[in-house]
């Protein structure tokens, strides 16, 4: 249970105040608590996370993690987060984006920034995505929305609260966290909200949360303090930018990423398809450039990046990214040492 009086706002203070003067005392009362109780038993193994998406075999998004889903504004954010929930809903693969998990319980959507119509709009594109009809009851596929802009951060948090405790979802979305608080910058504000987040994971192991916070206006870098305190505490974090009219999405965490960027754009009926490395470069005609750097004999793939790269007028990484997503699809191939070919070759 979440004491409601220790949120990011209430308490803070008194909170600080103590913790600042126990660093100049000795504790002399411990209660209830033991040190013992938080020793790693390090004679077993550790349980390994269960992920419940994976992208180009790799796993992402947690159970008790956070994940957060960054990036500047219309760049793509509320977008992804409908690619995941939804992947995660219907078990529908997209793109290089499939679902680990055999099913997914309670989804609860915590939107503290859009007007009704326009929540209504991005829930659609959710159902829309997963194969379900529009204005289907919530509660029929697990998934409820809480529409939060009217109210403050402390009652917006307080509706968080209640909601979680109520419905026990599998999956927390918080659309967007900077508007749990008054002051992205205020220090104790911040690290009071980022472990509120991780007292309710603490309290539910078989939750994951996604947080979505904007970035610095030029820079990757999440805003304010509770960005840093944020990207110290998420397991994945995703960051979006839109190129060429297509979204790109990069991923971060630790020693496992994503090599290459996700990339999807949106289709003419308002559907979320998946994309390419060249359509976010801007590249008009991919495929002659493909059959210009691949010869029919085949070549090294040092030769096949250098000859792409000239030819798309793409940066090295991003020639690279291109090639290992078509190696990814079976249109690259290896057929000897060193050596690739396209498989099926005009």
């Amino acid at each position: 249970m979440i004491d409601s009086n220790v949120t990011p706002q209430g308490g803070a203070n008194e909170l600080l105040a103590k913790e600042a003067a126990m660093m100049q005392q000795p504790v002399t009362d411990a209660g209830s608590f033991n040190f013992r109780d938080y020793i790693v038993d390090l004679t077993k193994e550790a349980e390994k996370p269960d992920y419940l998406l994976e992208i180009d075999g790799i796993g992402v998004v947690p159970r008790g993690g956070i994940t957060a889903v960054t990036g500047q504004a219309k760049h793509g954010k509320t977008s992804f987060l409908s690619v995941m929930v939804a992947t995660l809903m219907s078990g529908k693969p997209f793109g290089r984006m499939r679902r680990r998990a055999s099913a997914i319980g309670t989804i609860l959507w915590v939107d503290t920034e859009q007007a009704e119509f326009n929540i209504h709009e991005t829930i659609g594109r959710v159902y829309k995505q997963a194969g379900i009809p529009e204005h289907s009851a919530g509660d029929k596929y697990g998934l409820h929305v809480l529409k939060l802009r009217p109210l403050d951060p402390q009652r917006r948090l307080l509706m968080v609260q209640q909601a979680v405790e109520a419905l026990n979802p599998e999956i927390l979305v918080i659309d967007g966290l900077r508007d749990l608080i008054n002051d992205i910058n205020d220090i104790a504000e911040s690290n009071n909200a980022v472990n509120w987040l991780l007292g309710m994971l603490d309290a539910r192991p078989q939750m994951c949360i996604f947080d979505v916070l904007h970035t610095n206006t030029g820079t990757d870098k999440m805003r304010g303090h509770i960005g840093t305190e944020l990207m110290n505490k998420c397991q994945d974090r995703f960051t979006c930018v839109k190129e060429n009219g297509i979204f790109k999405v990069e991923h971060e965490t630790r020693g496992r990423e994503v090599q290459i960027p996700f990339v999807f754009c949106i289709g003419g009926d308002g559907i979320l398809m998946p994309s390419t490395i060249e359509q976010s470069e801007g590249v008009m005609d991919a495929e002659t450039a493909l059959l210009e750097a691949v010869p029919v004999e085949g070549a090294s793939w040092e030769t096949i990046v250098a000859a792409y790269k000239k030819h798309t007028r793409m940066s090295e990484r991003a020639a690279r990214d291109a090639l290992k997503q078509r190696m990814n699809n079976g249109e690259l191939v290896q057929v000897g040492r060193g050596v690739w070919k396209l498989k099926n070759r005009p």
